[in-house]
């Protein structure tokens, strides 16, 4: 706003260091930090520098030096229009600008350019600014609503600046949670929806809540088969009883019949990729050896031979037992 009144002072500045044969540097104006008046200054340090690198000058160590062209600049400079003072500070010479002048600038600006009042040059950069991340599986609360208004408003900054803006969000839509409510919903609830769009999120919460219950039984499933085993290796006893029998049974045919439901699980993760053999997604191999458990080891047959072991047994139904 202030182009013109700074284009003079320039000028006088380059009449005053070619009449005195100082090496005058490129001018670099940077904005003084507001304390109630707006400004912007300039140093004279390279200038100094490069006078006493060519062996000119008063041989003055150089933050000297800086300031005395600086002191000198400053008489040469008088009255301009618009600046309200000029002062010389530790080899730099501030400008500052009359309050009312510039304020009567900027609303002339403001209202001139309305919309575009303060807008940056169009940069040859790319930046992208990621936020909102809603997860796919609860629903959208009021800690979602608060990044997502923080993510836009530094994407609107940003692109107001000039940057060419990407938004980018990534739901949350893969991991172990996720997985475990795909898995349920397939399993238990394949067909099913809330009747209200704003319960799906509770919905989905509740899937997995229960989803992770039957894992959570599936694990003590299996730890108690272990600690079965265990016990029944120090028992001759044991390791002959029905009771042994039947949970070993029990824990072979939950043990693959999950493993076979994991494994359909993952095929509808991974889609075409899992089915291949030559992707490092390649889980029809494993889909096989599953499924194989329950053919070949034939869980029917168990589960027949199991009725047949629990008509000559008194089955223990006890919880602590």
């Amino acid at each position: 706003m202030f182009e013109t009144e700074q284009q003079k002072i320039e000028e006088k500045i380059k009449a005053h260091c070619a009449a005195n044969d100082i090496p005058l540097a490129a001018l670099k104006w940077t904005a003084i930090p507001f304390s109630g008046e707006w400004g912007i200054a300039t140093s004279f340090f390279q200038t100094a520098a490069d006078e006493a690198r060519a062996g000119k000058g008063k041989k003055l160590p150089v933050p000297q030096r800086a300031q005395e062209i600086a002191e000198q600049v400053k008489a040469e400079i008088g009255s301009v229009d618009g600046i309200s003072r000029v002062d010389a500070v530790k080899g730099y010479l501030n400008l500052y600008f009359t309050t009312s002048e510039y304020a009567h600038r900027v609303v002339d600006e403001v209202l001139a350019s309305r919309a575009d009042f303060g807008r940056g040059q169009a940069k040859n950069e790319r930046v992208m600014v990621e936020y909102a991340q809603p997860n796919t599986h609860h629903s959208f609360h009021i800690g979602h609503a608060r990044n997502t208004i923080l993510g836009e408003v530094l994407a609107r900054l940003v692109e107001f600046a000039g940057f060419d803006t990407i938004r980018a969000t990534y739901p949350g839509d893969m991991g172990l949670s996720v997985i475990t409510v795909v898995w349920a919903y397939e399993k238990f609830y394949k067909g099913q929806e809330p009747e209200g769009i704003h319960e799906r999120g509770r919905w989905l919460l509740k899937i997995y809540a229960e989803a992770t219950a039957k894992l959570h039984d599936m694990k003590a499933t299996i730890k108690g088969g272990i600690t079965r085993y265990e016990t029944a290796l120090k028992s001759e006893t044991e390791w002959s009883s029905i009771g042994f029998a039947v949970a070993m049974n029990n824990l072979k045919v939950s043990a693959s019949t999950m493993a076979a439901e994991i494994i359909q699980l993952a095929l509808l993760i991974t889609g075409i990729s899992g089915y291949k053999n030559d992707t490092p997604y390649s889980i029809g191999r494993h889909l096989r050896d599953a499924l194989s458990a329950i053919v070949m080891i034939s869980n029917d047959r168990i589960l027949s031979n199991t009725s047949n072991l629990l008509l000559v047994s008194r089955f223990d139904t006890s919880l602590l037992g």
